[in-house]
């Protein structure tokens, strides 16, 4: 497995940092994938930390007729 980092930023959504990856994934078995993940972490009831992510991804083939929906969706991304 191969993977890319394309790039990767910090935004603020309802006042809690999100982080942006979109990276580049080659499977073993050939296929190339493009990801987009959003991350957030929060402090849960019992004081423990959680981790909440959301991942869009497309074939590599299909990615810049793809990329316009994969980044609107992962935009929607946030915590409450």
């Amino acid at each position: 497995r191969t993977a890319k980092l394309i790039g990767a930023r910090e935004e603020e959504r309802r006042g809690r940092p999100h982080y942006v990856f979109e990276y580049y994934l080659k499977r073993p078995d050939g296929r190339e994938i493009r990801n987009i993940a959003v991350i957030a972490a929060s402090q849960g009831a019992s004081g423990e930390g959680e981790l909440f992510t959301l991942t869009v991804l497309a074939p590599e083939a299909e990615w810049e007729n793809k990329r316009a929906e994969c980044e609107r969706m992962a935009a929607t991304f946030r915590l409450l």
